[in-house]
């Protein structure tokens, strides 16, 4: 059995003074940001293992001061910052039986919240104001894997693998406090799902011919099919030489997917 539990903690204020040529002008201050990049981080990481068990959990949030005026918002203004927090539990398996089949498998849980506060400058309304905005995104999933490994024949090392992962919430949102606007306000959730096949081919002991291909199904884009064939070869204990050709997708991510900053109240 083993066990490793670790904790980290860090704080900083930052530096008192930031030039930026950019607000280099009476208006913002001559480019200076006074006090505005502060920074604090903690975490906390546990693993514990028992035979062919591991356990492993991970927490850690982040506040940091945002000192560049981002998003076009009010420069020189401590109150730009966010607040990023990410935790993830896993359990997996590992066991190698004695007709050589090795199976892998785990099973996680994993979320993920923003928050970030902006202040806007509103000097175009009458009569002109500050505004504070929040912009928040919070994310919850979980899901399984599954591999089986086996080398057959001496010189060929099959791999079959499934995934599925299930997106419980996907929330995300805008909105300026006082008064009140809500810009957005949306929730999602869906599937993905993957199954792939892979051999590895010794062709002699230092060259190896690895071909595969992986199928992924999204709930948003439906199905991808993606084949990779490498040549593999090993002149000198450390020198490895590889010829690659394959394919690749990535869906958009519900942000780049379904954010905008037009009002919505629906």
């Amino acid at each position: 059995m083993g066990l490793l539990l670790s904790a980290s903690l860090y704080a900083s204020d930052g530096p008192s003074r930031l030039y930026f040529k950019e607000f280099d002008s009476p208006a913002t201050n001559y480019g200076i940001a006074q006090n505005c990049d502060d920074d604090a981080f903690g975490q906390l990481f546990a693993n514990v293992s028992f035979g062919d068990f591991t356990f492993e959990g991970v927490y850690g949030t982040r506040d940091k001061g945002i000192p560049t005026a981002s998003y076009e918002t009010v420069f020189d203004d401590p109150r730009n910052r966010t607040t990023d927090s990410r935790g993830y539990l896993e359990l997996r398996y590992q066991h190698k039986f004695s007709n050589e089949w090795e199976l892998t498998g785990r099973l996680f849980y994993d979320q993920y919240d923003y928050d970030g506060t902006y202040v806007d400058d509103n000097t175009e309304q009458n009569p002109p104001s500050l505004t504070l905005n929040k912009d928040y995104a919070y994310a919850k999933w979980w899901g399984s894997e599954v591999q089986l490994t086996k080398t057959l024949f001496k010189h060929h090392k099959l791999s079959f693998g499934s995934e599925f992962r299930r997106d419980d919430q996907q929330v995300q949102g805008d909105y300026d406090v006082n008064p009140f606007y809500l810009y957005l306000d949306d929730h999602r959730n869906g599937n993905v799902s993957g199954v792939y096949v892979q051999d590895d081919y010794s062709i002699r002991r230092n060259l190896i011919l690895s071909a595969g291909v992986r199928y992924d199904h999204y709930g948003t884009f439906g199905g991808t099919t993606n084949p990779r064939v490498g040549l593999i070869y090993s002149p000198l204990e450390k020198t490895t030489e590889k010829l690659l050709y394959g394919t690749a997708f990535r869906a958009p991510n519900a942000y780049e997917l379904y954010y905008s900053s037009l009002p919505n109240i629906a």
